[in-house]
């Protein structure tokens, strides 16, 4: 096994309830709750959570670094914590989906009290970054706007 692997495992092993990072967003409407997550999820998810921690001190850090050597070790820091919090995202939501068996839900979540929730794609309106990025008519979008027709659909199949 690689030491990454290790450490990790001996990580995961060391966390304490005392030290777990719950989820900060409330189930809302259009949530479908599952369950609670055991143990082991709250000490992964408390493991992921914390690496966008380490990277924000990180980069506070670097906002202070007197040299070039100094710099450069914490941007290579920062690169190390981007990688390691996307293996354990991928863990993480990996394991939520097996132990739930969410496998065929559109969209997972996790809310306070460390509940998991599922719930359908929500449709939001691109509006102006749409048109812009897919080649919209954004000149059409703003004169319907002006005619009081804001909730058109923008042209989907213009964003492929």
């Amino acid at each position: 096994m690689s030491a990454w692997l290790k450490s990790l495992i001996a990580e995961l092993d060391a966390l304490q309830e005392s030290d777990f990072m719950e989820p900060a967003m409330p189930t809302g409407v259009g949530d479908n709750p599952v369950g609670t997550m055991d143990t082991p999820l709250r000490k992964l998810f408390t493991l992921f959570m914390g690496c966008t921690k380490s990277q924000l001190e990180v980069k506070a850090a670097l906002l202070s670094c007197k040299s070039d050597e100094e710099r450069k070790a914490k941007e290579l820091e920062l690169v190390k914590i981007a990688h390691r919090e996307e293996a354990l995202k991928e863990m993480f939501w990996t394991s939520i989906r097996h132990a739930f068996n969410l496998w065929d839900k559109p969209e997972i979540g996790v809310r306070t009290g460390y509940a998991v929730v599922w719930s359908e794609p929500r449709r939001h309106s691109i509006g102006i970054l749409g048109a812009l990025l897919g080649g919209g008519d954004i000149e059409e979008m703003f004169r319907k706007a002006s005619e009081g027709s804001s909730n058109a659909a923008p042209d989907k199949s213009r964003l492929n």
